[in-house]
């Protein structure tokens, strides 16, 4: 019996099954051993131990368990560590399960072993030093991350590395969460704790180490790290299965189960509820797109007042699940004049009958009409809420593109977008074209944006060693898009494992024998930063300087979209290249810039004390052009950027007049511009819940002064500003 204890393996395995039956597949498992590669020697240490009688298998449901010999035996073995150890006192540990228990250092080599996939001997050897360490140290109050932190500088020392990443702890620091509690919300605590430690899983746990270090050295700057396990960014839903039969049932547990709606009320309320059920499981925005169309057979004979009134109350409670969900947006697309290819399509009204889109184009307009009117009467300029208004330039609705407009001169939305095709489209300017199966529906609704990949360019320039490095700087976007891609591919990868597992219930409902969630037709936008000055570096031109600038910046973008096209059907993972990216991401990779390479070599269009290289331009913002050619060379950006693009106009380059905003929109959009939106900013008074237009000391309404906020139109949607703080765009 003595040589059977003398095997540290087999103490091991002796003191696993004290604490209850295990198979012999979750002992191996529970040890650390590769069943392809240990197996012949725990089968041994294993018949050694049934052999001396200190452990048997179970005839019932084939599991191993300690025998009364066996557990006396084990006794006996821990009695003698204890009496041989160096320790002249009794640990107590405070465990990560909130508990306090006595220190046992083979909980040490099982989180070796369970974590990081150490060998079962190597683990017991860390497990003993750490000990030894640890008593050394007297340390008065030992915690499971302080030994921890012992444990993973034993694997630094012994070079094990791999093991030691493997073993790293995700959190905040105290420091981090006091300040959290003094300067945030609850709900904002919550969000950040969450976010910051989904985001280090993703980086340390999930991501290649060359993309984490991409990341993390900004090089490229993965968006949404702390969704990116988890589902999409953004989701663009079709209304029309809700509007036919009403919620999936497997959606009744964010509502009570309804049926196919009979008025223009149920038809909001059903829509209401597919944007509450899917709330969680999405990371930034649910877009709505041809929200008026699709609406438009339940609003044939209602009369305008009665068609506002439903809106208005839709609009209001978006805005407040919104604000709920911790900033999460709800877009609303509207078109003035429905795109040809949608021609003859029938949707479902009242009653499960089907009406034809040529049908109930009139009712369409008075639902467009009463969504911008309604944003207007409820000044309803909130994060949570987005609108895109999609017009054909050469043929709209003059009526309803002077209501947009206004709304445009008053609030600083919609986004306006040309639809010679259907699209889709989110309120930064992310969109979904039908160029992945060439099926609009397929392409545009019930899939999502699945996060960005955005790329550095101007530090290919830097690295390229300035002018005549175009061929270089080329050379380096195909590693860097490689990367990009690689990421994405390996996002997809995670979320089609949760959704086999159905870890997403709302967004792979089954409705009508499909899953809601059309994740293979999904996107993976491929973005960039700072073409400008990426072609300022490289030629000493920029874009709209010199015929040098405009055809390296030309060279860029074609080398990446036949780079992202080329990865469609050899990964069957859909890259569009995007011009956008979400706030905040200009501005990182240039300050990680300016501290790599120094103001010497770093090219910024704004101020040193807030770089930001250029996004979703072409021409910079304070470019000397000609409005004609401002669209001109935008439209040659757009036709390349098929994964988003936005002109985001800022005040000064906005028209006075809502009738000169019409000419501007109808110009831009037929020039190719793709979309376009107008810089605003807003004061907003917390007692009138209103907003206004410009600034003002005191609310125009009701005379308060304490109630005062400043809210700006950014590209990203509305923002928060205190008083005196920086501009956004």
């Amino acid at each position: 019996m003595m040589k059977a204890l003398a095997s540290p393996l087999r103490a091991q395995i002796l003191g696993l099954l004290a604490r209850g039956p295990l198979s012999y597949t979750e002992i191996m498992r529970s040890l650390g051993l590769s069943p392809d590669r240990d197996a012949g020697k725990f089968a041994y240490h294993l018949k050694t131990l049934v052999r001396t009688g200190l452990i048997r298998p179970n005839s019932e449901d084939g599991k191993y368990e300690i025998t009364d010999l066996g557990r006396l035996a084990y006794g006996i073995l821990k009695g003698l560590e204890e009496r041989l150890s160096p320790r002249k006192r009794r640990m107590v540990v405070r465990t990560s399960r909130l508990a306090m228990e006595e220190f046992d250092r083979t909980r040490i080599a099982e989180a070796l072993m369970r974590e990081a996939g150490v060998p079962a001997e190597l683990a017991s050897r860390i497990a003993k030093e750490a000990e030894e360490r640890l008593v050394m140290a007297r340390v008065r109050y030992l915690t499971a991350p302080l030994i921890r932190e012992f444990v993973n500088a034993i694997l630094l020392e012994k070079g094990l590395e791999e093991y030691r990443h493997k073993m790293t702890r995700l959190g905040l620091p105290v420091y981090d969460v006091s300040k959290l509690l003094t300067s945030s919300p609850s709900w904002a605590v919550k969000a950040a704790a969450c976010g910051k430690v989904l985001e280090e899983y993703a980086l340390i746990g999930v991501l290649h180490r060359d993309v984490a270090d991409g990341h993390l050295s900004g090089a490229l700057h993965l968006e949404d790290l702390r969704h990116w396990t988890l589902g999409p960014s953004a989701i663009y839903h079709d209304l029309r299965p809700v509007l036919a039969s009403g919620p999936a049932p497997a959606w009744a547990w964010a509502c009570a189960p309804v049926k196919a709606p009979g008025e223009l009320e149920d038809a909001l309320l059903n829509a209401k509820l597919l944007v509450m059920a899917c709330s969680r499981e999405v990371g930034h925005e649910q877009v709505l797109p041809f929200l008026n169309l699709f609406l438009a057979p339940f609003a044939e004979g209602r009369n305008e007042e009665a068609i506002e009134k439903a809106v208005k109350r839709f609009l209001l409670e978006l805005a407040g699940m919104g604000a709920l969900d911790g900033g999460q947006r709800t877009t609303l697309g509207i078109v003035l004049t429905p795109p040809p290819d949608l021609e003859g399509l029938e949707l479902p009204g009242p009653g499960g009958k089907l009406k034809a889109v040529e049908e109930v184009e009139e009712a369409a307009k008075l639902l467009a009409k009463a969504v911008l009117r309604s944003f207007m009467a409820l000044k309803l300029a909130t994060p949570s809420l987005g609108l895109v208004v999609s017009l054909d330039p050469r043929s709209t609705d003059e009526e309803l593109l002077d209501l947009a407009c206004e709304l445009a001169e008053q609030l600083g939305l919609p986004v306006f977008s040309a639809n010679h095709v259907p699209e889709a489209r989110a309120l930064d300017g992310s969109c979904h074209l039908p160029d992945w199966t060439g099926d609009w529906e397929l392409d545009l609704l019930r899939t999502g944006r699945v996060g960005r990949v955005v790329l550095n360019l101007p530090r290919l320039a830097y690295k390229a060693g300035g002018r005549r490095g175009l061929e270089e700087l080329l050379h380096s976007l195909r590693e860097l898009v490689e990367m990009a891609i690689r990421a994405s591919a390996q996002r997809r990868g995670l979320l089609s494992e949760r959704a086999r597992h159905k870890l997403m219930p709302a967004l792979m409902a089954e409705l009508n024998g499909d899953a809601y969630l059309r994740l293979r037709n999904a996107s993976f936008p491929i973005a960039f930063v700072g073409l400008p000055e990426a072609c300022l570096a490289l030629t000493g031109e920029l874009p709209h300087e010199g015929s040098d600038g405009l055809e390296a910046a030309m060279r860029i973008l074609d080398t990446l979209s036949s780079l992202l096209v080329s990865s469609w059907g050899k990964l069957d993972l859909r890259c569009p290249l995007s011009a956008v990216c979400d706030a905040g991401v200009a501005e990182r990779l240039a300050r990680l810039d300016v501290e790599r390479y120094g103001w010497a070599k770093v090219k910024v269009l704004t101020s040193r004390e807030r770089p930001v290289y250029t996004t979703s331009r072409l021409v910079p913002e304070s470019a000397d052009v000609s409005r004609e050619e401002l669209l001109e060379l935008e439209a040659k950006m757009h036709k390349r950027a098929s994964g988003g693009h936005l002109l985001f106009l800022t005040p000064d380059e906005v028209p006075a007049t809502g009738e000169e905003l019409a000419d501007l929109v109808l110009m831009a959009l037929g020039k190719g511009v793709r979309a376009l939106a107008f810089a605003s900013e807003l004061t907003y008074c917390s007692a009138c819940r209103q907003a206004f237009r410009d600034q003002h000391p005191k609310c125009p309404a009701c005379g308060r002064v304490s109630t005062i906020t400043r809210l700006e139109r950014t590209l990203h949607g509305y923002a928060w500003r205190p008083r005196g703080g920086e501009r956004a765009w």
